[in-house]
């Protein structure tokens, strides 16, 4: 479990080194004096993001395996929409 939480930690901190939210927290830090509610705002919006990101891969697992084949009018609606998305 360690070793799983430092292979997501250096991950995420080598992807988010480069990443916007740290130049909008640099940014947010010049411009306000008190550096406390900043942390503070940027840590619940991160935790925040990171909880819905979580909620979603594990509501990912939940899906089958195996493609559904699906039959009938519903399958021609949605072969047909496929389509059309991969035109536009």
């Amino acid at each position: 479990m360690l070793q799983h939480a430092a292979v997501t930690f250096f991950a995420i901190f080598l992807a988010e080194l480069p990443d916007k939210t740290m130049f909008a927290t640099l940014l947010l830090s010049s411009h306000f004096k008190r550096k406390l509610p900043v942390w503070l705002g940027v840590t619940i919006g991160y935790t925040t993001h990171v909880v819905i990101a979580v909620l979603f891969g594990s509501a990912l697992t939940r899906l089958p395996e195996k493609p559904i084949q699906v039959e009938g009018v519903g399958g021609e609606i949605f072969s047909h929409l496929e389509k059309l998305l991969i035109i536009i």
